[in-house]
Order: C-alpha cells, then sequence, then structure tokens
C-alpha cells in the first residue's frame, strides 16, 4: 500500500467516526434535547448559548487562522478520552442505566473525536467549554438524587451533632430532613447540591475567561470554594431547625429559607474569585514551554482509524434497539376497599414504559368521581429502584407547571409531598412505600433500596381537585396507604 492511499484511507476512515458517532448515539441525543424541553431548562439553553458565543469571541480575540487550527490525525490523549467515555458509557448503559450519566460519557467522547480534527493546543483550550455544555444538562433531580442526597445525609448529621453540643436534644435526622423539606420551595438556591452545580458553572466561566492554568492551585480554589458552600448550607439548616422547633416559629424560618441560601452562594463566589485573581497574580510571569507533538504515526492512525469505526458500527446495532415494553407484567391488582368508588382506567403507552422494567412489576391506574372528591391515582410496585422516578417527571409532562412543592402530613408519621400547579384546578400527592419506609422523598426511596434489603417498593400519585374537603382527602389518602401496606404484605 502507497503512502498515498494509505492516507486516503486514513482519512475515509477518520470522517466516518464523527458520522457513525452521531447515528450510533441518536437516541440518546434524541433525549438530550427532549430533555431540556421537558425540564424547561430555559437557563440551561441560555448558558449552552453564553459557552458558545464565550468561544468565538475568543476565537477571534485570538485571530486564530482556519488552516491552523484544523489537524487531521489521531492523537494520544483525544484517544484515550475518547475509548475511555465509550467503555464507561457501555458499563453505564448495561449496569446503572442512568441516562444523564449515559449523556455525560458521550459529551467527553464527543470532545475526544473533536480532538482528531484539530490542532492540539487549540483542541486543549476547548475542554472548559466543554465541560461547561456539559454542564447545562438537565440534571436536576439525578444530582439531587444521587449526589445531592449523601450530602444531604452529611449536612442533617452535622446540625444533629451540632445542636446536640449546644444541649438541644431530640432532634434527630429525620426530623431535620422533614423541616427542611417543608421549608424549601422549588428554588436553585434551596438545594446544596444544585448551588454547587451552579457555582462550578462560575468557576468554570472564570477561569476560562481569566486565562488561569489549570493547577494544584486551582483545585485549591475550588475545594475552597466547596468547602464554604457546605459550610454555609450546613448554618442554614442549622438556623432553620433552631428557628423551627427551639423558638416553634416556623413560618419565620420559611421566609429566611431563600435569603441565607443566597447570601451563603454569594460570599462563596466572591472568596473563589478572589483566590483565583490571586493565583493568576503571582502566575503572570510565569511561561509555558513549547508542547511536543501529540500525534500518532500514520500507520498506527490507519489501524486506530479503522478500529474506532468498526467499534461504533458494532455500537450502532446495540443503541438502535429500542427498549421493548415489557406486557407480561404482574396481573397481581390491588383490591381497594375505601368508602372512594374506584374505576380502573387504561395505562398509556409512555407510563408503561417509564413504570415497567421487569415482568415483577405492578402497574395500576384508577379514576374516581364524587360529589367531595375527584381525580385520579396512579400505583406502581417494583424490586428495580430505575422503575421509579420523581411523579414531577410526569406532571411536567402533561403540560402541567408546577407553582409549589411541599411536604406535608396526611396524619401522624406519614408525610407525603403537596404540589400546586399553575392556572390548574387540581393538586397532586405522592409518596414512596415500602414494607419498612414510607417516604416522599425519591432520594430516600432510591438509598434505601441500594444500600439494604428494602427493595420493593410502591409508588402512589394521587392527583386531586382543589374544591376538595381536606379532612376528606387526608382520609382518602391513608386508607390508600393502608391498602397498599396490607398488599405489600401480602406479597413480599
Amino acid at each position: 500500500m502507497t503512502a498515498k492511499s494509505q492516507d486516503i484511507i486514513t482519512r475515509i476512515s477518520l470522517f466516518s467516526i464523527p458520522i457513525l458517532w452521531i447515528i450510533s448515539f441518536y437516541p440518546l441525543i434524541k433525549w438530550i434535547f427532549n430533555s431540556y424541553a421537558l425540564h424547561n431548562n430555559i437557563f440551561g439553553i441560555y448558558a449552552a448559548i453564553l459557552v458558545i458565543s464565550l468561544l468565538i469571541f475568543n476565537y477571534k480575540k485570538d485571530k486564530f487562522k482556519l488552516e491552523k487550527v484544523v489537524d487531521l490525525s489521531i492523537k494520544k490523549l483525544p484517544l484515550i478520552i475518547t475509548v475511555v467515555s465509550i467503555l464507561a458509557y457501555i458499563l453505564s448503559e448495561y449496569f446503572i442505566g442512568i441516562q444523564i450519566l449515559n449523556s455525560i460519557f458521550f459529551g467527553f467522547g464527543t470532545f475526544g473525536i473533536i480532538g482528531f480534527f484539530v490542532n492540539h493546543n487549540y483542541w486543549k483550550k476547548l475542554f472548559i467549554p466543554f465541560i461547561l455544555i456539559i454542564q447545562t444538562l438537565p440534571f436536576g433531580a439525578n444530582l439531587d438524587t444521587y449526589i445531592g442526597f449523601p450530602l444531604r445525609v452529611f449536612t442533617t448529621n452535622t446540625v444533629e451533632s451540632i445542636l446536640s453540643v449546644l444541649d438541644i436534644e431530640n432532634i434527630r435526622s429525620q426530623t431535620i430532613f422533614v423541616i427542611e423539606n417543608r421549608a424549601a420551595n422549588i428554588d436553585i438556591s434551596c438545594s446544596g447540591m444544585k448551588g454547587i452545580w451552579a457555582s462550578t458553572i462560575f468557576f468554570l466561566m472564570i477561569i476560562y475567561i481569566e486565562n488561569t492554568k489549570i493547577n494544584y492551585k486551582t483545585v485549591i480554589s475550588f475545594v475552597a470554594m466547596l468547602t464554604s458552600l457546605i459550610s454555609f448550607n450546613i448554618l442554614r439548616v442549622s438556623l432553620i431547625i433552631y428557628t423551627d422547633t427551639v423558638l416553634n416559629l416556623p413560618k419565620l424560618a420559611e421566609i429566611f429559607h431563600v435569603p441565607l441560601g443566597i447570601i451563603g452562594f454569594i460570599i462563596s463566589l466572591a472568596i473563589t474569585w478572589l483566590l483565583v485573581k490571586y493565583y493568576n497574580d503571582k502566575n503572570k510571569n510565569s511561561k509555558t514551554g513549547n508542547t511536543k507533538s501529540n500525534s500518532l504515526h500514520k500507520k498506527h492512525s490507519l489501524i486506530i482509524a479503522s478500529s474506532l469505526s468498526f467499534t461504533l458500527i458494532i455500537l450502532l446495532f446495540f443503541n438502535l434497539d429500542e427498549k421493548e415494553i415489557i406486557i407480561a407484567q404482574n396481573n397481581t391488582k390491588i383490591k381497594f376497599e375505601t368508602n372512594i368508588k374506584l374505576t380502573e382506567t387504561k395505562i398509556s403507552r409512555n407510563e408503561k414504559i417509564l413504570m415497567i422494567s421487569g415482568p415483577n412489576d405492578m402497574l395500576q391506574k384508577y379514576v374516581f368521581d364524587t360529589l367531595n372528591l375527584q381525580g385520579s391515582i396512579l400505583i406502581s410496585e417494583t424490586t428495580n429502584w430505575r422503575g421509579h422516578h420523581k411523579p414531577e417527571i410526569c406532571y411536567t409532562a402533561d403540560g402541567l407547571e408546577i407553582e409549589n412543592s411541599k411536604t406535608i402530613s396526611a396524619e401522624n408519621d406519614f408525610y407525603i409531598k403537596e404540589i400546586s400547579f399553575k392556572n390548574s384546578n387540581y393538586k397532586a400527592f405522592y409518596w414512596f412505600q415500602s414494607k419498612k419506609n414510607i417516604t416522599d422523598d425519591y432520594s430516600t426511596r432510591v438509598w434505601s433500596a441500594l444500600s439494604s434489603n428494602d427493595k420493593k417498593w410502591t409508588m402512589v400519585s394521587v392527583i386531586i381537585s382543589n374544591n376538595s374537603n381536606i379532612k376528606l382527602r387526608n382520609e382518602f389518602l391513608i386508607d390508600i396507604r393502608n391498602e397498599v401496606a396490607k398488599f405489600s404484605g401480602k406479597n413480599t
């Protein structure tokens, strides 16, 4: 094979990689775009536009010429990132199945592939903007569930210890969870995890705009920011619990819940910005050496480009197979003995796709219409923690705009989530229930299934008209809880 023909085949293989990449991951790309629309992620869309605008601005400011930016070759570091991303995606898809995690690996793989087509130095400058674009994905509930919950456990345990030191006893972690949930509304400043997510975007934008060299000092600045955010969050929760339980002023706790979060957020960002500026001023006179060539030998490039294309073709067959709806689901049904007559209704295809993850799963839907109560019930039982999700996702997908979310008590130790909607005559109530536990917190449900033998859980979502009598409504919800408990006991 002549050098010219070898070069042509290498180029064909190289250009086939991004095409096959897009085709192979088309279902995931479709999911990403649908998620932006589903979660009303206006902030994420604007952030992505801002990052792309910054890229264009820097491209013009640095006066890059196109012929200097383009460099068609297989380079070592982009290749490593691409291969690791593909392997991580495969492991995530078949063992974890969290789409937002798959999207992150897809994003890093895309970044690696871009490195095959652009100058290595310019490609490295794209790293922070690419991380910023990945961060605009609608993480939402996933952050709070998989990372935020352990952080909340740490916060509540710390608050419990602080209150104990101050001789304020008999306030346990579960009580702190309930009070914090009651005080919180749907707002980015209310969640410690979302605050970390937003501040990370701010941090990356600072080091990109300031052209900060990434080293151990950058890591120190980032760790300082996280420490400050977590410390302020612990202080915020401590003050909320003290005001609510010791001073017995729950309304006051609700009022300063948001301002405290915002103040801690602003102070943490100010500390971070000052640290970055301080380290930048010290490094102004430092010089960077010339970067050695990162490209592989032409012979190796041909083999690797061809192998990568072949791998993506194999991956294509796995990813284009849509998950089938499992028809052979569990036909065992809960027989409700309530004062309200329930009529079973048809379950939609989308509800089956979202809720049924195995042949032993049970899914039921009912409607009720009496003089005092009107609405519907959706009940999903599964032993697979991935078979459930936050009901807010379904409400939003049905076109309902969430106005408020809070934890209420239907009776002692029976806490449920109450969702109010804008311009709607209905409210939603939901909880998760197992043989041992009942919680309105999705994160608690997931981590309980992951960390213990409490595997079988039932999600109950009830939509009831606003004009319903509160006492009658709570009695109805308690009846449903009791019937689900009887059913779970028989089928454990």
